[in-house]
């Protein structure tokens, strides 16, 4: 058709509600199939860190965009701990709002906008370093 670059959803041939881990597998065998065929990927989104890992064999395999360590970041998870990040909704519905964001008060928790940053640094840092030109 004349194109060699697609972009591959997370969910792609799954529900949202499968697990993270057959969203995974099944994405894998799509992506692994394309860029046999000669086709360069763009992965849309991510399931497991693991998933990403497992593409760094992959040359074809040129970019990922994904809000994750953001929404992460917001609620102060990180990504290199055990994580139970939920695909049934789109990351972007997920996002707090900015001033949720800002509102020191807004959470039991009283967490400030600079421990978010920092923590949405921490997981950017985190997938860059794992994954390296991935």
């Amino acid at each position: 058709m004349g194109f060699n670059f697609v972009a591959v959803p997370y969910d792609i041939t799954c529900k949202r509600t499968n697990s993270r881990d057959i969203m995974a597998v099944s994405r894998d065998c799509i992506v692994r199939n394309l860029t046999r065929s000669g086709l360069e990927v763009h992965l849309l989104g991510f399931t497991t860190v693991d998933e990403l890992v497992g593409y760094q064999d992959n040359p074809k395999v040129k970019s990922v965009d994904t809000g994750v360590p953001i929404v992460y970041g917001m609620n102060l998870k990180r990504l290199d701990e055990p994580w139970d990040f939920k695909k049934d909704n789109p990351t972007m519905d997920q996002m707090l709002s900015f001033q949720d964001f800002i509102d020191e008060g807004s959470t039991r928790h009283a967490i400030g906008p600079m421990d978010r940053m920092s923590a949405i640094y921490y997981n950017i840092a985190y997938l860059r370093k794992i994954l390296g030109s991935v």
